[in-house]
């Protein structure tokens, strides 16, 4: 570790030495207070932007069509079903998977961290029965979850009715309301 020294008034520094300086008490501002030179705090939130077809019985994972808020290109759309963190620490994740109105079968929703076994990877976890009124159903999931660089965290999906039925999307213009999404937001080291 660099030793910051110590200046008279008379002293006049060259660049590289203010400039070391600089790059040390930054260094020391980041190791003691988390990263505070970020302007934001690193977050996503993918979505939906169409239905997707959900086959009865069938744990299926969520393909992603676009982002919402993705400063550090967590998503790849070539790899369309999984975020990848790129800040390791305590991060908080959230979740929603919307049903179309339907009077048969259950839903479940799964948020799970580097694997897609809906038994060894789940770290958050809901169920519940369909619903035949008002906005049909809505699944919400919620963890704080310690990420590692390049973890991985995927949604999966299921359902129980005797046919197919879709995961929707939301409002061009609404993803929160009426759609499915992933989020994350980071809390801290």
């Amino acid at each position: 570790m660099a030793v910051l020294p110590v200046f008279d008034d008379d002293d006049i520094l060259p660049a590289w030495q203010l400039n070391a300086l600089r790059n040390e008490i930054e260094r020391v501002v980041i190791a003691t207070f988390s990263d505070n030179t970020r302007t934001n705090k690193p977050l996503f939130k993918v979505r939906r932007t169409s239905n997707q077809s959900i086959t009865q019985n069938t744990d299926t994972l969520v393909v992603w069509q676009t982002y919402s808020e993705d400063p550090d290109g967590m998503w790849d759309p070539a790899v369309p079903n999984r975020v990848t963190s790129k800040r390791a620490g305590v991060w908080l994740l959230m979740a929603q998977e919307r049903y179309p109105l339907s009077a048969s079968g259950d839903r479940a929703g799964k948020i799970m961290w580097n694997g897609t076994s809906v038994f060894d990877n789940s770290i958050a976890s809901y169920k519940g029965a369909a619903r035949n009124d008002g906005e049909g159903t809505t699944l919400s999931l919620g963890c704080i979850k310690r990420l590692g660089v390049g973890d991985a965290i995927y949604l999966n999906t299921w359902q129980s009715s005797s046919t197919a039925q879709n995961l929707t999307s939301g409002a061009a213009e609404d993803d929160d309301f009426g759609g499915t999404w992933l989020s994350g937001v980071w809390l801290g080291p």
